[in-house]
């Protein structure tokens, strides 16, 4: 089955160059990245972007991948995550042949969170086996980290080496005037309405990166549907003071539903699987309402990962959980027992 999911590119179609929003902060990056997939004569390999969770490199990565889809080439975008889980499977099924065909004849690979290879010895092994592969055949590498090369611990120094082959290039953090474009061009996106002085506070109160922006926006949408109310300054604050989350450590969408997945009873394969029975969609709407609550996870993210067609399904989903936790007690302390043992795996 693992097999069979190496099969598909995974890129985005919504995550291009052209709905990327470029800052002083984020230029050089943006630029490298275009320049190299879009100019024939432009050559770093690889390429290595890295910077704090959510600010943009996984975009640029799925940008990069559409300009190649475009140009026919054959393309993979993996996180190490399941690069390492695919590795694995193949071992466990004897099959690592198939596995070294597909990743060792792609065009472009694309490498997300590439700090993840952190104490995997024998996934870096493989790694290295097919970045040498593919590096010495010419075949674009773009990786992703959320530190420098020099910054990585218990990773081979020779891996570190080969990050360093090509072009390392960092994305600091948002300034004002790049938060609030990216505020306005989300607003755009999702249909929100904002006036001018909500959405300067926003823009003063709202976290550094992109996806604590769309986060709070999807909340503050959210919430205006529910109560059937125009967007302003009181409902702004009161989003802001009720889900800014400060985080002591990113937690993933994976292990959220498997937190779900035994606390609903149901198979975690059934909630980011397209079954629609009540059980299971009670379970995947909870899971997209704590992404967004706890985990920070953007809208775009979440549609590609539950391979919905639009934004749109995201917002129903988190306004139906406020909804259920209006009306129904025992639904509203179910959210809140998740809630903590969700917050007790963030809080280590």
């Amino acid at each position: 089955m693992i097999y069979n999911e190496t099969k598909h590119n995974n890129i985005n179609p919504t995550m291009t160059f052209e709905n990327f929003i470029v800052g002083e902060t984020n230029r050089f990056a943006y630029t490298m990245a275009k320049q190299l997939i879009e100019e024939k004569h432009i050559s770093y390999n690889p390429l290595l972007i890295y910077s704090k969770t959510g600010l943009g490199k996984t975009h640029l990565l799925h940008a990069i991948g559409n300009v190649a889809l475009s140009q026919k080439k054959q393309v993979i975008y993996t996180t190490t995550e399941n690069f390492t889980n695919i590795f694995i499977s193949h071992i466990r099924n004897k099959i690592m042949p198939r596995f070294r065909e597909h990743f060792r004849s792609c065009d472009v690979l694309l490498m997300d969170d590439i700090h993840d290879l952190n104490e995997k010895e024998e996934t870096q092994k493989e790694f290295f086996h097919t970045f040498e592969k593919l590096h010495m055949e010419g075949k674009q590498i773009v990786m992703a980290s959320n530190r420098a090369p020099k910054d990585m611990k218990n990773i081979a120094d020779r891996l570190i080496s080969r990050f360093v082959w090509g072009m390392v290039v960092d994305m600091q953090q948002p300034n004002t005037i790049m938060k609030k474009k990216m505020i306005e061009q989300l607003c755009q996106q999702n249909y929100i309405q904002m006036d001018n002085a909500s959405m300067e506070y926003l823009t003063q109160n709202v976290g550094d990166s992109y996806r604590s922006i769309e986060g709070i926006l999807v909340n503050i949408n959210a919430l205006s549907i529910l109560h059937e109310c125009m967007i302003d300054m009181n409902l702004v604050k009161k989003v802001i003071k009720e889900h800014t989350v400060i985080q002591k450590k990113q937690i993933s969408i994976e292990a959220i539903t498997h937190i779900v997945a035994k606390e609903c009873h149901v198979k975690v394969i059934d909630i980011s699987s397209k079954k629609r029975n009540k059980t299971t969609l009670k379970a995947r709407q909870i899971v997209i309402f704590l992404a967004k609550e706890i985990g920070q996870l953007g809208a775009h993210q979440l549609v590609y990962h539950f391979d919905y067609k639009s934004i749109s399904s995201i917002s129903r989903s988190v306004t139906r959980v406020y909804k259920l936790m209006e009306k129904d007690e025992s639904y509203k302390i179910l959210i809140d027992r998740i809630i903590k043992k969700v917050k007790e795996l963030e809080n280590g």
